[in-house]
């Protein structure tokens, strides 16, 4: 962009539930972002502590549009992005954004990300995060790497804090979650099921490895870092009980996508299996991971889709 064009406007989708320890300064970071103009669209799963009280001491400001209140929790972060996605509107917006409750984010963060995008012609962005924790530990969780041909079936492209769209491809997406509201309130992980649509769509989507937030870690996340060896064996364990395959199956069915690897993942016989462990390179943006997702195919149990 050049240094004369006016700053860019940016609408911030902003989920909440019970953040009110950390939804403060997560507001002041989205609000003092440099070399954009922020709007904040914010939707509350009605929490029990002080965040809706938050939300409308800034909704009064002008800092905040909150939508309005829900007859019945969501339940998840998921139905409440979506939620978002279906219902914002987009006046004098070029961008959008999403946040969660309780990060930090990075002072450049949007105008990095608009940056990229305008300049290298992609329509999608996320990045790299800095997981930090209570004790003061920290780690870079790395997201980026080359984009394998079926790594949207089986991850997301990073946190979905970090998602950045023109409003042109947003609205594309508000028009898909608008067509299929119950469905999409079936999946589980919203940043997941947006980066499926998105390369399903034929969209170019680009991982930053620049990290562009501080990824807060507490008691309270839905999802989370997923770091250490307890979380390692969780994720193992579900991945060979099934439910990744099926998780999977879901995003692929809601999203439209039909090809080869999902018919072999529903038969899922021994041959299925064999031609699986060799497309799993294919499948994670990390080789280990590819891998260790081929010996997956060939030991876990039939995915309850594929079941009779």
């Amino acid at each position: 962009m050049r240094p004369s064009s006016p700053p860019p406007h940016v609408t911030v989708l902003l989920a909440t539930h019970n953040g009110a320890l950390w939804l403060k300064e997560q507001i002041r970071t989205i609000m003092t972002q440099e070399g954009v103009q922020v709007r904040v669209v914010a939707s509350d799963d009605q929490s029990q502590d002080d965040t809706l009280g938050i939300l409308q001491s800034f909704a009064k400001e002008g800092v905040i549009e909150l939508l309005p209140p829900v007859a019945q929790r969501f339940g998840s972060a998921n139905r409440n992005f979506m939620r978002l996605i279906a219902d914002a509107s987009l006046e004098n917006t070029e961008w959008v954004a999403f946040a969660d409750q309780d990060d930090i984010w990075l002072p450049d963060k949007l105008h990095h990300a608009v940056t990229q995008l305008v300049n290298k012609g992609f329509d999608a962005y996320s990045s790299d995060v800095v997981a930090f924790w209570p004790d003061g530990r920290e780690r870079r969780l790395v997201k980026s790497g080359p984009l394998r041909t079926h790594d949207h079936l089986f991850e997301s492209a990073g946190p979905g804090c970090t998602f950045v769209l023109p409003k042109a491809r947003f609205l594309e997406l508000q028009a898909w979650v608008r067509n299929n509201r119950e469905a999409v309130d079936l999946l589980k992980v919203h940043d997941w099921a947006i980066y499926a649509w998105a390369r399903a769509q034929g969209l170019r989507w680009l991982i930053d490895p620049k990290p562009s937030l501080r990824y807060r870690q507490h008691g309270g996340n839905e999802v989370g870092a997923n770091v250490g060896w307890r979380a390692a064996r969780a994720r193992l364990s579900q991945a060979l009980s099934g439910q990744y395959a099926t998780d999977a199956l879901l995003i692929a069915s809601v999203v439209g996508i039909e090809t080869p690897l999902v018919h072999r993942m529903r038969r899922m016989n021994l041959l299925d299996r064999l031609v699986l462990a060799t497309m799993a390179p294919q499948c994670r943006r990390r080789r280990a991971e590819g891998w260790l997702l081929a010996l997956i195919f060939l030991l876990m149990k039939r995915p309850a889709a594929s079941r009779h």
